[in-house]
């Protein structure tokens, strides 16, 4: 097992600041999606895209799988567990600020 940088709390806080990322880590909630199909819902261009997973991989948060020329992306083992927590809390914290 690898042992954790100093820096790693602030990176990962900092890319989870971001809004599409946090609705990047929603889509993958749901499953392993290719960059075309992100794309299309998020109604962004695919290189933007990229750049935002290339952060979320980079955090540790995201992995990816390459099928032919086709790049599926999938919540990390070791990070689906806090994204699911973190997305809850922001759902409930959203739910509570609509009422």
């Amino acid at each position: 097992m690898r042992k954790p940088r100093k820096d790693e709390p602030a990176l990962l806080f900092k890319t989870l600041s971001d809004p599409t990322r946090l609705r990047l880590l929603n889509l993958l909630a749901c499953g392993e999606t290719c960059v075309c199909e992100l794309s299309g819902t998020l109604r962004l261009v695919q290189p933007k895209v990229s750049r935002h997973l290339a952060r979320l991989k980079r955090a540790r948060l995201v992995d990816a799988r390459r099928d032919g020329k086709w790049t599926h992306y999938h919540l990390a083992q070791h990070g689906a567990p806090l994204v699911r927590h973190v997305l809850l809390g922001l759902r409930d914290w959203m739910a509570k600020d609509d009422r």
